[in-house]
């Protein structure tokens, strides 16, 4: 199993949803999102690096095709620091 931030799940894309590096970037521009009502291009970018856009595409496209409860958990942990990120991803 690999951990994934505050709980373990068996998933091979766990790797690159790990919050513990996302997390200050996001509370850096939390303001800014709520202020633009839209995510800063850092944050954007970040977020592609790691692949968290593609947590619900299939495989076949390329994806990562996370299982419900790896979304919920991603969702809710990307919400701490900035709400704006969690309805992105």
């Amino acid at each position: 199993m690999v951990p994934i931030l505050r709980m373990e799940f068996r998933h091979s894309a766990n790797r690159s949803l790990n919050k513990r590096a996302v997390g200050p970037l996001l509370s850096k521009y939390a303001d800014y999102g709520d202020e633009n009502l839209h995510l800063a291009d850092e944050v954007v970018n970040e977020l592609v690096d790691r692949q968290l856009f593609r947590l619900w595409q299939p495989r076949r496209y390329d994806g990562l095709e996370v299982d419900v409860l790896t979304q919920m958990v991603v969702t809710s942990e990307l919400a701490t620091p900035c709400a704006i990120a969690c309805w992105s991803c």
